[in-house]
C-alpha cells in the first residue's frame, strides 16, 4: 500500500509538472518568442527530465503491477489450497465414518450370526449322530436280512435236498403209502418251499398242463388247468377248429415245446388228431382237425377230448 501510495504521489507530481510543461509548449507556441536554438535545447532537456520520471513512473508501475499479480496470485491459491484442504478433510472424514459403520456392521453381524452358527453347529452334530445312528441300524438291519436270506437258502437247498433224497420223508412216503399224497397238498408244499417251477431235482422248465373241454354252446375253450407255473393262458377260438393261448412274453423263442393230443375214441375212417405251436413270444395256437383223403380238414370238438401241455424251457439256469 506504501508503494501504491507513493507511485500515486509521483503521479500526481508527473501530472502537476506535465500540466505546467503543455502550458508552457503553449505558451511558446502561441507566443513564439524564444529562439529557436533555445527553444530546441530547454526542450531536449525537459522532455529528458520528464522522460526520465516517466520511466520511473513505469517502472514502478511494473513493479507495482508485479506485486499485485503476486499477491492475486497467492490469494487465489490460499483460497484453492483451501478449498482442497477442506475436501481432503471432507473425504478423510466420510472414510472414517464409513469405515466406523463397517466396523460397527460387521460387529453386529458377528453378533448376530454367532448365535445361529452355534444353532446351526448344534444342529449338524445332531445330524452327524442321527446319520451316524441310522447308518448303524442299516448296517444292522442289511447284516440281519443277510443272515435271514442266507438261512432261507440254506434250509430251502436242505428242504429240497431232503425232499428228493431216498430217505426223505416224502419218498418214504411214497414208497410205502400214497395214499396221503395228492396234487393240492403237493403243491401247497412246493409253493411254501419255493420251488412251484419244480416236480422234478433241477428241472429247468416252467409248465402248463390241462385238460382240452369245449363249451358245447359257444364253441368257446374252457380247459381244465392241472398244473401251471407259466402264467393264466387266456384261450379263445378264433375259427372252426381253431384256438389261440395268449400270454405276454411268456413263450420266447427256441425255448418252448408243446404237446396236445385227442384222446377220445374216433372212427378209424375219419380221425380227428390235434396240433399245437408256438406262434410267437406272446401266443401259441392249438388246430384241431379231422383227417379225410389225406386231407385236414378243421372241426369244432366238445365236451373234454384231449390234453395240452407247453414247456418253457430257462436255458441260463
Amino acid at each position: 500500500m506504501n508503494r501504491i501510495k507513493a507511485v500515486e504521489d509521483g503521479l500526481v507530481d508527473v501530472n502537476a509538472d506535465l500540466l505546467i510543461k503543455a502550458d508552457k509548449a503553449t505558451i511558446l507556441e502561441q507566443f513564439n518568442t524564444l529562439n529557436t536554438s533555445l527553444e530546441t535545447k530547454v526542450d531536449v532537456e525537459t522532455a529528458q527530465i520528464e522522460f526520465n520520471k516517466i520511466k520511473a513512473v513505469e517502472t514502478g508501475v511494473a513493479t507495482l503491477n508485479t506485486n499485485l499479480q503476486n499477491k492475486a496470485d497467492k490469494a487465489s491459491v490460499l483460497e484453492q489450497f483451501g478449498t482442497f484442504t477442506t475436501s481432503i478433510e471432507n473425504k478423510a472424514d466420510k472414510s472414517t465414518v464409513q469405515e466406523l459403520n463397517a466396523n460397527l456392521q460387521t460387529k453386529a453381524d458377528k453378533a448376530t450370526i454367532e448365535p445361529e452358527l452355534n444353532k446351526i453347529k448344534i444342529v449338524e452334530e445332531g445330524l452327524a449322530n442321527a446319520n451316524a445312528n441310522l447308518q448303524i441300524k442299516a448296517d444292522k438291519s442289511t447284516v440281519q436280512e443277510l443272515n435271514v436270506n442266507l438261512q432261507n437258502k440254506a434250509d430251502k437247498n436242505a428242504l429240497e435236498n431232503h425232499l428228493w433224497s431216498s430217505d426223505s420223508h416224502v419218498s418214504y412216503l411214497t414208497r410205502r403209502d400214497a395214499s396221503n399224497l395228492d396234487y393240492e397238498n403237493i403243491y401247497s408244499w412246493k409253493t411254501a418251499l419255493g420251488i412251484l417251477d419244480s416236480t422234478e431235482p433241477g428241472r429247468k422248465y416252467k409248465i402248463y398242463r390241462a385238460l382240452l373241454r369245449i363249451d358245447e354252446k359257444s364253441f368257446e375253450p374252457q380247459f381244465i388247468v392241472l398244473e401251471n407255473t407259466i402264467g393264466d393262458i387266456y384261450w379263445r377260438r378264433e375259427e372252426t377248429g381253431f384256438y389261440t393261448g395268449v400270454l405276454e412274453k411268456a413263450f420266447p423263442e427256441g425255448k418252448v415245446w408243446i404237446n396236445s393230443k385227442i384222446n377220445i375214441p374216433f372212427k378209424r375212417s375219419s380221425p380227428v388228431d390235434c396240433m399245437s405251436v408256438r406262434m410267437d413270444d406272446h401266443v401259441v395256437g392249438l388246430n384241431v382237425f379231422m383227417i379225410q383223403k389225406d386231407e385236414s380238414i378243421p372241426v369244432d370238438m366238445v365236451g373234454d377230448f384231449g390234453n395240452i401241455e407247453i414247456f418253457v424251457y430257462n436255458q441260463e439256469k
